[in-house]
Parts: structure tokens; C-alpha cells; sequence
């Protein structure tokens, strides 16, 4: 239990540095803007505690928003994709699955499923976090494409780390 929640802090910390100290200064066309920081919160636990999981995200969100001066907008879009997590998860759920798992990574999930989960919450991240940032619907083409891109950049940096750092039971 405690090496679970060491690595869970680690993890934590690691993509919060990550994200603020190298992922913040990519721009590139105004289009691609990767945050995966959200990847700690997608990765949590599938038993952790509703309230676990929102104040996590909350924390995560605030970090995020110190360092980039956007005052609250990182961290109302990390609350409502740890708010919409349990439905992404049931969306998802295997039906007849005779293991039980409790930790949702690449290799314990399967390629589908992490895949189609963390496109579900990136997706809905992301275009929560632009249309705040951009704060109009009059753009909503650009929206949708910035939405686009920036999560496909995100979900192949989450896909990369996954196969790097994550370990092979």
C-alpha cells in the first residue's frame, strides 16, 4: 500500500514538473499545446475515493495554473475530467472480465481500452481548457481544431511515457 502511494505521488510530481517546466513552452501554431498532466489523474486507482480523486485533480490544476498565470482554468478543467473519469471508466468497462484490475495502465488495460480512455478525457479536457482560455463560441472551428490536435500530441507523449515507465506485470 505504501509503495502504491509512493508511486502515485511520484507520478504526480514528475508529470506536474514536467508539464510546467517543458510541455508549458511548446507552442507550435498556436494548435499544439500537450498537456498531459492529466495523466495523473487518469491513472489513479479505480477504488480511490470520489473526494481523492477531485482534490487531486484540484491540486493538480492549481500547480498548473501558478505557473502558467491562467488563474483557475487548468483547474476547473482537471476537476471536471476527474468528475467525468467514473463514466469514462464504466463507458469502457469489459464486460465478463474474469481479472480483476484496479490500476489503469497500458499494460494492465490493454492498448483499446487505455487508449479509447485517455482519448475520451484528454478530448473533453482540452476543449474545456480552450474554450475557457478563448472564452467564445465565435471560434468554435478553432476550438475544435486546437482540441484536436492538442490531444492527439498529448495522447502520443501519454503513450510514450506509458511504454517507457509504466511496468510489465
Amino acid at each position: 500500500m505504501n509503495n502504491l502511494i509512493i508511486t502515485q505521488f511520484a507520478r504526480f510530481v514528475s508529470l506536474l514538473l514536467f508539464q510546467v517546466l517543458i510541455l508549458n513552452q511548446v507552442e507550435i501554431n498556436g494548435l499544439l499545446t500537450p498537456y498531459i498532466y492529466i495523466m495523473a489523474i487518469m491513472m489513479l486507482p479505480f477504488d480511490t475515493p470520489m473526494w481523492l480523486v477531485l482534490s487531486a485533480a484540484f491540486v493538480a490544476g492549481i500547480s498548473v495554473d501558478l505557473f502558467s498565470n491562467t488563474i483557475g482554468m487548468h483547474a476547473a478543467a482537471a476537476v471536471l475530467i476527474a468528475y467525468t473519469r467514473q463514466y469514462a471508466i464504466a463507458y469502457n468497462a469489459t464486460v465478463g472480465s474474469d481479472e480483476f484490475v484496479n490500476y489503469p495502465n497500458l499494460s494492465n488495460m490493454g492498448f483499446v481500452w487505455f487508449f479509447t480512455y485517455a482519448t475520451i478525457l484528454s478530448i473533453i479536457y482540452h476543449f474545456v481548457f480552450f474554450t475557457i482560455e478563448i472564452f467564445s463560441f465565435y471560434f468554435l472551428g478553432y476550438i475544435i481544431l486546437k482540441t484536436l490536435c492538442s490531444s492527439a500530441l498529448a495522447l502520443l507523449i501519454m503513450l510514450i511515457y506509458q511504454y517507457i515507465f509504466e511496468p510489465k506485470y
